[in-house]
């Protein structure tokens, strides 16, 4: 009984992070559940943890095995929420991409800046999950630039996991060198029947 109860205890405490409305204060939320488990024994090694837990009551030895069970879990629950919203945050600036691409179609250049979307396009701009704010974008050259500031809520200025210095940021832009731009020639394409 009393290990289910704790074991619900901190279950609860988990779905209310998960409802938490902006990424950041799921994170934090989440963190603090982590930190609250992993802060049950401070400064124990896991034989230590073993041992007080053997030599304590029932109630000792319900808590502390209910707390390490948790603290193998919570880092992955927290990653979790980093996975979806980074997945999110990849969709909604697919669809940013697309609707780039169709106004470039139409209109012959990107626009200057996202807004110009709506609302032909789009019928709000979506935000970047990660910070409820506006993404990252800058006409190029070649194109556009357009990102995410990532898990970390942080303007790494484009940077990803691949720059140097690394970044988290989520980066889409157009490439760089035309020859980096697929074409397909007339009589490359099939002909219709």
């Amino acid at each position: 009984g009393l290990m289910m109860q704790l074991a619900n205890d901190h279950y609860d405490k988990i779905v209310d992070a998960f409802g938490q409305e902006t990424f950041r204060d799921r994170i934090e939320a989440l963190q603090a559940q982590e930190a609250e488990i992993g802060g049950a024994a401070p400064g124990m090694s896991t034989p230590q943890l073993i041992a007080s837990a053997l030599i304590g009551s029932r109630r000792e030895v319900s808590r502390q095995v209910a707390n390490v069970l948790f603290a193998l879990v919570c880092p992955a629950i927290s990653q979790t929420e980093v996975a979806e919203t980074r997945a999110e945050t990849r969709l909604r600036m697919l669809h940013l991409a697309l609707m780039l691409g169709a106004y470039r179609a139409e209109r012959g250049t990107y626009p200057e800046e996202l807004k110009e979307l709506t609302p032909d396009y789009l019928a709000e701009v979506p935000l970047d999950p990660f910070v409820d704010g506006p993404f990252h974008y800058e006409q190029t050259e070649t194109g556009y630039r357009l990102y995410s500031v990532g898990d970390n809520m942080t303007d790494d200025g484009g940077r990803t996991y691949d720059s140097d210095p690394r970044g988290d940021d989520i980066v889409v832009e157009t490439p760089t060198d035309e020859a980096d731009i697929p074409s397909v020639k007339p009589e490359d394409r099939e002909s219709e029947p």
